[in-house]
Parts: structure tokens; C-alpha cells; sequence
């Protein structure tokens, strides 16, 4: 029964090392981004509507702050990082909560902004959060936000946090407008 208990716990490493191993190899081998013009808005829009947002968590889309919301970038690869902030988002609201995706024209940039109001992050942390394997969740394998930083990167952009441990999060995401 003992040596039953330790296989099963060596198995659950091997799957979880593996794991760590795709992700890794697919952090390795992704392709350059296409930079070409597309509306972030609609990108937006998209992916909130792809992202199964779990019903007791209210989402919305605000613009009032954006005159200008088309981006210079790779419209699948900007997807992925806001797939990975809005499913972070609501994991950081496991008992439901509000979601808000903004949009803010910047001089020569386009902010998009995804915020919670979920349980936040320690201010310790938070400089390590975009960190390659760093993660504070127990089945998190602490590439999502390495490699949503690394694509932002190859846009010209750059990715932000800011917490407030108990109030929530906002990740900014700047990138290039189409001038």
C-alpha cells in the first residue's frame, strides 16, 4: 500500500515535470510576432468572449479613456497574453467578483488595462511575478506571465502590475499605436 502511495506521487511529478517541459519548449520556440495593424478593442472583445468567463465574476470593456485603440502587433500572440491576464484575473476571484479590460490612448501607445478585485498580491512578490517557474499558486507552473511578458517584449510594449494585497490587481499592457 506504502509503495502504491509513493508511485502514484512519483507519477503526479513526472506528469507535472513534463508539463513544465511543453511549456518551457513552447516558451523556447515561439515564432516572432507578424507586426500588423489590428483594433485592440475587438481583441478585447474576443477573447473575453472566448475566455469562459465564470458567471459569477462581471466583466466589462471600457474605452471611455481610449481615442485611439489600434495597436502594431501580432493580433493571436496579443490574445494569448490577454487570455493568460483575464483567466489569472479570475482565479485571483475564485468567489466571483469584477473584471474590467480598459483601454487608455497613450502618447504613441495604446494601454490596456485588465483589473481585479480579487485577492491581489503581497508587494514582496511582485517583482518576481513575471519571473520564469516563479508562481504562488500550488498547480501553477510560473510561465503564463513570463511568456505573456516575453511576446509584450517582442511587440515593442511593456507589461505592468500594481496589487493591492485584499483589493486586486491591475496588469497594464503598452503597446505601439498605429500612428
Amino acid at each position: 500500500e506504502k509503495t502504491e502511495e509513493h508511485l502514484q506521487r512519483m507519477e503526479r511529478r513526472v506528469v507535472a515535470a513534463n508539463q513544465v517541459n511543453t511549456a518551457l519548449s513552447r516558451f523556447a520556440k515561439m515564432d516572432m510576432p507578424k507586426l500588423e495593424p489590428f483594433d485592440m478593442a475587438a481583441c478585447v472583445a474576443d477573447t473575453l468572449q472566448e475566455s469562459g468567463i465564470p458567471p459569477e465574476i462581471a466583466s466589462q470593456i471600457d474605452v471611455t479613456q481610449a481615442t485611439q485603440t489600434q495597436v502594431i502587433g501580432d493580433q493571436e500572440q496579443i490574445k494569448l497574453v490577454l487570455s493568460n491576464l483575464v483567466r489569472n484575473a479570475c482565479e485571483a476571484m475564485s468567489g466571483g467578483g469584477r473584471l474590467i479590460v480598459r483601454m487608455i490612448s497613450e502618447a504613441k501607445m495604446v494601454r490596456t488595462e485588465v483589473e481585479d478585485n480579487g485577492v491581489g498580491i503581497e508587494a514582496e512578490q511582485l517583482p518576481n511575478v513575471m519571473e520564469p517557474l516563479y508562481t504562488t499558486r500550488a498547480r501553477g507552473l510560473g510561465l503564463g506571465l513570463a511568456i505573456s511578458k516575453a511576446v509584450v517584449d517582442r511587440h515593442q510594449g511593456e507589461i505592468l502590475v500594481t496589487s493591492t494585497l485584499g483589493k486586486g490587481s491591475i496588469f497594464a499592457v503598452r503597446l505601439p499605436a498605429v500612428s
